[in-house]
């Protein structure tokens, strides 16, 4: 499991605390279902992971008979309590079930998680890279620094004559951040041929400046309107990203 979390940590940068929360609550939830309890506790210490159940004890043992349960009133609970190799020792099925529902836990607080993460960057240019393709439709990771996400790039919204090869990292037009049907994760789509793409550039690079996008020949020319007229090397930076498309400032 652990080697599991590095994988969603690491690779795919979800917050840490987010991570252990969605490891505990998957496996207080995997331990209560295979040992049958309806109350069990869960912690960490260090990269061991600990678990007590609370077995009821039930009306029907007479504590005469069962001599380790004098004392213990119908009703109360045993704590039993053992670390998660222990546990999975006792039932072969404990770690596949806990990965399976860490990784639904995961899935369906990503969703939640990465609108938080992401919305606020909508329409504006966000560094991504191109991870593969399927038919016309091209696949980005995204990072905002915090985190790391999938995002598509559609044919409609790719630039006319540009490559896309998986590896390469440029920035994209964040056009959409949204709920995807099946409730597991957000869907983000992602521009390069939208006509605000080239005024998001201008804002990043100079944060100071208001652009809005007017019109654009896309992969030619782009006309964008600023409250400040933008220094010649910011419109050199853009218009290199947008791989010479020349821009000008109306």
């Amino acid at each position: 499991m652990e080697l599991y979390r590095d994988i969603v940590t690491n690779t795919w940068r979800y917050p840490p605390e987010f991570v252990d929360r969605c490891m505990e609550l998957a496996l207080e939830w995997a331990l209560c279902e295979i040992t049958w309890v309806s109350e069990c506790d869960v912690w960490q210490e260090g990269d061991n992971w600990f678990a007590v159940i609370y077995l009821d004890v039930p009306g029907v043992v007479d504590p005469n008979d069962v001599p380790w349960l004098k004392g213990i009133t119908y009703g109360s609970k045993i704590p039993i309590e053992g670390s998660v190799d222990y546990w999975a020792r006792v039932f072969r099925d404990l770690e596949d079930n806990w990965r399976d529902k860490f990784e639904y836990l995961a899935n369906t607080g990503l969703e939640e998680e990465t609108m938080r993460q992401f919305r606020g960057l909508r329409h504006t240019a966000v560094k991504g890279e191109i991870i593969g393709g399927i038919d016309d439709t091209i696949s980005v990771y995204l990072d905002n620094g915090a985190m790391r996400t999938s995002a598509v790039l559609r044919k409609a919204e790719q630039v006319p004559g540009e490559v896309y090869k998986k590896g390469d990292v440029m920035y994209f037009y964040l056009s959409k951040v949204a709920k995807e049907e099946t409730g597991y994760c957000a869907w983000l789509e992602v521009s390069r041929a939208s006509k605000n793409f080239p005024a998001a550039l201008i804002r990043m690079y100079a944060p100071w400046i208001k652009a809005k996008g007017v019109r654009r020949i896309v992969g030619k020319k782009s006309w964008v309107r600023c409250d400040k007229h933008p220094d010649r090397e910011v419109l050199r930076k853009v218009s290199r990203e947008l791989r010479g498309e020349v821009v000008e400032v109306v």
